[in-house]
Order: C-alpha cells, then structure tokens, then sequence
C-alpha cells in the first residue's frame, strides 16, 4: 500500500501529520455533538425501541464511526502485521465498556443498553484511532474547535430559531445539545490553551462561551469553568491566559461582589436558591435509585440507560439519573462505578506524568488543555449523564484515555531520546 495514510503508520516515529480529510473532520463533529436528538422525544419510546428519521440518523452516524474504525484497524494490521497495543487507560475504558454492555442482562430493555454500551466502546476506540492516525495534538485542538461550533450554533438558533433551544427563560439546547456543558468547555478550552485559537477568534469564542453559559444557567458549569480554570492556571505557563483569567477573578471578584449590580446577576444565575439543597430534587431522586440498586442487583446493576424507567417511577419530571456516577452505578452496579474509577484513575495518572515529564511548549499545552477539559466533564458529571451517555462531554471523557497515554509516551521519549512526540 503507498497511501499517505499506510505511510504514516510505516514511519513510526518520525512521521509527520497529514490534517484529516473533510468527511473525517465531519464524522467527528458530529460524533462529538451526540449527534444532537434534533426533536423531543418521549423516554418510554426509547425503552420501548421506537424507531423514528432521528434514531436512524443516530444509528446512521455510529454505523460510519464503526466501519472507520473497522478500517483503520485494519489499516493498522496490515501494516505492522500485528494488533494495536492498548494503553492502561484505553484498556480501561473498554473495561467500562464491557461492564456496562454486561448490565444488558438485567435491563428492562436489553437493545437500548446495548445500543448505548456499545457507544461508549466505540467512542473509546475512535479516540484510540484517531491519535494513532492525526496525533493527540489535533485531537486536543479538535475539543475546543467543535465545542466552539457547537456553541455558536446553539447561540443562533437561540435568536433566530428560540423555541428550539430555550426552555422558559433559560437557553438550555433542548434536543440539539447541552448549552451549559458545551459553554463550560470552550471557555476552558480557551483559556487553558492560548494557541488553540487566534487574537480574534479567542476573543469572539470567550464571549460566546459567556453569554451561553450565563443564558443557560447550568449552576454546575460555574464551578467546573472555575476549578478547570484554576487547574490550568497551576500547570500552565506563566503569563497564560489561564493565570490571567484567575488573577483579575481574585483580584476583582471581592470588589465586584460587593457592588448591589452583582447581587442581581447572583440572582439570576443561581436561579432557585432554595432548590441548591436538594439540587432541584436529584438528591432523593439518587438515594431512591441507590437504594433499589444496592438491594435488586448490586454487581452487574439493573441495565445502563434503561434504569431510567426508575427515574420516571420516582419523578416523571425528572426522567434520568441525571448524574454520570449515578447512571453508571444504578446501570451498571458496582463493577461498572469501579471500572469507571478505574479509568479516571489511569487517565488522571497518565496525564500527571505527561505533565511532569513535558519538555517541549507543545506538551506543556496540550497537557493542561486535556487536564482541563477532564476536570470539567467530572464536575459536570455531578448532575448530568452527558459524560456517559452522548455529547461534548462523553467524547472528551471517553477519547481522554488515549490521548493521556499519548502525553505520556510522548514525554517519556524526549526525555530519553530527545525527539518530540508524533505530532510535532
């Protein structure tokens, strides 16, 4: 074989990235965004497996992630004559996988949990593959760019199309995306990266980032933009955009807190101040799931994405776990909550020595960018199962793994050889 991408895989370590052709940087986009529901839909449809133009459209883009994966499998094994070699952290991500591809046993819908399972395998290898092929770098910057698309997106349809993003007085994104996850990402895609994006365009996604984050009123994605935030202040580089935001935040924020202007904007962005102690009802909501749990099916759990039928039992308002670990858990049991602290584990590891071990400015940036963005899929996690059931944030959890080993085989060989990762 003489295409470039067969000669990328021969040349091993000292290749030199080609940028991804249009259909894959399509494929990924929407990936990445879900892809978005595109209409409201009843939970019970789902559990009951009725197909509409939407769910063909779903299956339709997993369908083409599978056969790309497929064929750069095979691409890899002709090449090298042999399989590919799975990272600690890719191995536990299949891991969580398989654990909740198992929950299919106890699910009240067996297709549903397979169908979703199998995503969650599927998104893990499709970042493994595309670092193998384009290098951790381009997966990186790819996070920011597509949150930025996405945001910009949900922003027009907001002004230009409202009923389908706004619920009441809050632009949530309804069945086209998380407003408030993918807000929390780009701005600390931004920040945390100061090249990912030009003077102007940093300026324009900063903004954007704000105002949909302030329309959205998601009250976990403050405290995840401001730990991500903090986290690549520490890593990143004197003078960073990170340590900038974080100085004139601590510098400004006492003053500003004090003013009566501010007290409004609290008002407005916390919302119900008397739903923060129930966290708008999820707290008995995850006890009761917990509980029923614990006491049917401890192991293996009662059936991931189909537990939801719980979920309507309890609160037909509510309708999910809303909650990543608690999804998992009740889905999945406790083999699927310990593969799922397995894999943060590793990819928290990884991450922390390719950090420790960076060399060159590439690393340095591609490392807090990555630590960033994961410390804020975790904190939004807290009240929402994006992470593990679809959207920006379950391709940047799920795709993590392999860029974090990566960034640490990357550092590991500049420092013994003195040459710089694939991608540089």
């Amino acid at each position: 074989m003489s295409d470039r991408r067969t000669r990328r895989f021969a040349l091993g370590e000292d290749l030199v990235w080609a940028p991804p052709r249009l259909m894959e940087s399509l494929l990924f986009l929407l990936a990445f965004w879900g892809p978005p529901r595109l209409r409201s839909r009843d939970v019970l449809a789902s559990l009951g497996l009725q197909l509409d133009w939407a769910v063909g459209v779903n299956i339709a883009v997993w369908l083409m992630v599978g056969l790309w994966i497929f064929n750069e499998f095979n691409v890899y094994a002709l090449v090298h004559r042999r399989l590919p070699r799975l990272s600690a952290p890719v191995s536990a991500g299949l891991m969580l996988a398989a654990a909740l591809l198992l929950s299919a046993v106890q699910s009240v819908s067996p297709g549903l949990t397979l169908y979703k399972a199998s995503q969650v395998g599927l998104t893990v290898l499709f970042g493994y593959f595309w670092v193998l092929k384009f290098g951790a770098h381009d997966l990186v910057l790819r996070f920011v760019h597509s949150a930025f698309a996405v945001a910009i997106w949900l922003l027009l349809l907001g002004v230009f199309f409202p009923s389908s993003v706004w619920a009441g007085s809050r632009l949530m994104g309804g069945a086209l995306g998380g407003a408030g996850s993918a807000a929390s990402l780009l701005l600390v895609g931004v920040l945390a990266g100061g090249t990912v994006v030009g003077p102007k365009t940093r300026r324009l996604a900063l903004a954007s980032g704000v105002v949909l984050l302030m329309l959205s009123q998601v009250r976990t994605g403050y405290v995840a933009v401001a730990l991500g935030v903090m986290l690549a202040a520490a890593m990143g580089p004197r003078g960073s955009d990170s340590r900038k935001a974080f100085m004139v935040l601590g510098a400004v924020g006492p003053l500003v807190a004090l003013t009566e202007a501010w007290r409004g904007v609290v008002a407005y962005l916390i919302r119900d101040t008397r739903s923060l102690s129930t966290l708008s009802d999820r707290l008995p909501l995850w006890q009761v799931l917990v509980q029923r749990v614990l006491i049917e099916s401890p192991v293996i759990g009662l059936g991931f994405y189909a537990s939801r039928s719980l979920a309507l039992a309890y609160n037909p308002g509510i309708g999910t776990a809303h909650s990543a670990y608690v999804e998992v858990l009740v889905g999945a049991g406790l083999l699927g909550l310990c593969s799922m602290g397995y894999l943060i584990a590793t990819t928290a590891s990884a991450l922390v020595s390719g950090a420790v071990r960076r060399s060159l400015s590439i690393h340095l940036q591609d490392a807090t960018i990555a630590a960033a963005l994961m410390v804020v899929c975790l904190v939004l996690a807290l009240t929402s199962e994006e992470m593990v059931t679809g959207g920006p944030p379950s391709m940047i959890f799920l795709a993590m793994p392999a860029i974090a080993a990566d960034l640490r085989e990357s550092a590991l060989r500049v420092g013994q050889n003195g040459v710089g990762s694939q991608h540089e």
